[in-house]
């Protein structure tokens, strides 16, 4: 315990030592083939009332707007993290598609809810994200038909957000990637000792850019806004998330054990 105590005193410059910010990934675009591969969006989601269920139809909707080409490579895979209000697929999705249901209730669980859609995601690329960011049709084209895609490579995106009716550009989302399933395995995902507490990211992020070569593909991901409100309303306090990074940091790796909470297949 005196270790714990020891390592919680040191500076915040030790903590991130090894973390590098995802701004700072160099470009790299991926150069763009004649075939499109399949591509699967990986959207864990939580809602507990009507209007949160619609902006999540809307969003999964917004999708039926590509064109055929694309919609026939496309796959969502949608996993619904215990919501109290059981998430359905809403009617008139023209995109193939995957509902899968955790069924233990476990707060900030969008880490182990990637761990799962990755797990039911039947292509061999995949995009993992949040609910509230959309995919324009140039971006996934991108993503298809990418060439020479290195399973030891993770691929950010341009983000850009919404300022009085156009779209601005603004950074880089720390929490949204373009990989291989057999990237994503060969990380272990997402640590699930993280889960239950917000911050999973803080270690995902050190360990991609630990373990990967991390790059800005340069496409665009569109933040979209009230979708995912109830998530905003859980709080974000990162304390313990950041305890358990200095732990880990100090004494333990990755804990390499996914999906520790039962689910089943809704569609």
């Amino acid at each position: 315990m005196s270790a714990v105590r020891s390592i919680l005193g040191k500076s915040k410059h030790w903590l991130l030592s090894d973390f590098r910010s995802f701004k700072e990934a160099p470009y790299k675009r991926l150069h763009a083939g004649s075939d499109l591969e399949k591509l699967s969006i990986i959207y864990p989601v939580y809602v507990n009332d009507q209007e949160g269920m619609n902006g999540i139809a809307r969003n999964l909707l917004y999708y039926n707007s590509l064109s055929d080409a694309v919609k026939r490579k496309l796959n969502l895979v949608v996993v619904d993290d215990c919501s109290p209000v059981p998430v359905s697929m809403p009617d008139g999705l023209n995109v193939n598609h995957r509902l899968v249901r955790i069924d233990r209730d476990i707060k900030w669980n969008s880490g182990g809810g990637k761990n799962l859609g990755v797990f039911c995601c039947e292509t061999s690329r995949m995009i993992t994200a949040d609910i509230d960011m959309l995919f324009p049709e140039e971006t996934l084209i991108s993503c298809m038909s990418g060439q020479g895609i290195s399973d030891r490579a993770v691929y950010v995106f341009d983000e850009y957000l919404e300022d009085n009716g156009s779209w601005s550009k603004y950074g880089v989302h720390p929490n949204c990637f373009f990989m291989t399933k057999a990237a994503y395995l060969y990380l272990n995902g997402y640590d699930e000792d993280f889960c239950g507490h917000y911050g999973d990211d803080l270690y995902m992020n050190q360990w991609i850019n630990k373990n990967m070569d991390v790059y800005n593909c340069g496409e665009k991901m569109f933040l979209t806004e009230g979708v995912n409100e109830v998530a905003n309303k859980l709080g974000r306090k990162v304390g313990i998330a950041v305890y358990l990074l200095l732990v880990k940091k100090k004494f333990l790796p990755h804990s390499k054990e996914m999906l520790r909470f039962p689910w089943h297949l809704v569609c």
